[in-house]
């Protein structure tokens, strides 16, 4: 796993956007600045459902593509929801990418610290 540099909205996939059948509703799809991995997708999407926001609209992420359904006149706002939650979603991806960098560190201190001693047996010992 590697951390990932801040993300951005970079603009409206005008081509990609599209009625979503849901009435004035409209697919809209964001484009990101880059594509997220796999688990940051699901951190997005636990985040995003359980996001507090009263107007916040359904939203799903896919590689470096945001889709929201929304009308024409609210997407500002769900972009600007968007933009805290995708912040929140890279902070606690990279945390967990540095605990786990540590944890990696630590495991790997045990096995050469347990060979040394072991070496050090080996040489203590009679045959």
């Amino acid at each position: 796993m590697k951390k990932i540099p801040k993300v951005t909205i970079l603009k409206l996939d005008t081509d990609a956007t599209q009625p979503s059948g849901k009435g004035a509703l409209l697919d809209m799809v964001l484009v990101l600045s880059q594509t997220l991995p796999y688990d940051a997708e699901r951190m997005f999407d636990h985040a995003w459902r359980n996001n507090m926001a009263m107007y916040k609209r359904s939203a799903s992420l896919n590689g470096n593509r945001i889709t929201v359904t929304c009308m024409e006149d609210e997407l500002q706002g769900q972009v600007d929801m968007l933009k805290d939650v995708l912040s929140e979603v890279v902070r606690a991806y990279n945390e967990r990418v540095e605990e786990e960098e540590r944890r990696q560190e630590e495991a790997d201190k045990n096995a050469a610290d347990q060979k040394k001693r072991l070496l050090d047996l080996n040489d203590r010992l009679k045959f």
